[in-house]
């Protein structure tokens, strides 16, 4: 989607002279905070991230303009909550695995969520794709970090307890939830015109420094496929200038292949 389809909001706010500029951006983040979400000068976890996208949300059904940007200070404050990911928080064992889960899992969702949203303000003509892409990103680091917990968790589980079984088959969930991930970020690229070069970079970039993580939960036919797929798109003469990201993003799977995880038995002997 080229930017020119539509007047982006930023275009609009522009127009405005500096000082009422700065107004109309606080009454939105205001307005954000009155309709629940928290304040985004403190630190946020687990449910914090589902009441501001409900809040983007609930506002975006009166403005589909209405979508924190990374040019709109201070919302931009807002998106990169989502955006970013605190590794910190989620290695730090003295917090209970459980409890890092958890918050894992409600940020990956609220994450998909303000995609979700995202791809709504661009089919109404808003250039998100800045936006869309940084959120993919996060999106990879995030489910990297649910692989680094679950094998974690998975240890200290009793293999006699009554839901063991079903607690071990949500791992085809997430190898299946991988899958998809890899599907939307290869589908990206093949759509690269609708983006900024820099910012398809970015995005392959991000996905291939959390790669041998997440490819090695991967079965070794889904790996090939995956390579495959790379190869194709390699050979898209559109898309030269990502030559070294692809190359480097399949060099990331194969050391997924030969990286052993923490419990081997987690993920290569299902």
């Amino acid at each position: 989607m080229s930017c020119l389809t539509a007047i982006p909001a930023i275009v609009l706010l522009f127009a405005i002279p500096a000082e009422d500029s700065v107004t109309v951006v606080d009454e939105k983040l205001l307005a954000l905070v009155d309709a629940g979400m928290p304040d985004p000068a403190r630190e946020w976890f687990g449910e914090d991230y589902g009441d501001a996208v409900r809040a983007i949300s609930a506002l975006m059904q009166e403005d589909d303009a209405f979508l924190p940007e990374l040019n709109q200070p201070p919302l931009d404050v807002v998106f990169r909550k989502f955006a970013e990911v605190d590794r910190d928080y989620y290695t730090d064992r003295s917090e209970a695995v459980e409890l890092r889960f958890t918050f894992c899992i409600r940020q990956l969702e609220a994450n998909s969520r303000l995609m979700g949203l995202c791809i709504q303000a661009m089919i109404a003509g808003h250039d998100v794709g800045t936006e869309l892409t940084l959120l993919g990103g996060s999106q990879f680091e995030l489910v990297a970090v649910q692989v680094r917990l679950v094998e974690e968790i998975v240890p200290t589980l009793d293999p006699n307890a009554s839901d063991h079984a079903v607690r071990m088959s949500g791992l085809d969930d997430i190898r299946g939830g991988i899958g998809l991930m890899y599907a939307g970020l290869l589908q990206t690229v093949a759509e690269s015109d609708r983006y900024a070069d820099d910012d398809i970079k970015t995005f392959v970039q991000r996905a291939a420094a959390v790669t041998p993580t997440l490819t090695r939960t991967m079965r070794p036919l889904a790996r090939r496929e995956l390579t495959r797929r790379i190869d194709e798109l390699k050979a898209d003469d559109s898309l030269t200038f990502l030559i070294d990201e692809l190359s480097k993003l399949q060099q990331a799977i194969s050391d997924g292949a030969k990286r052993k995880s923490p419990n081997a038995d987690v993920w290569g002997n299902r």
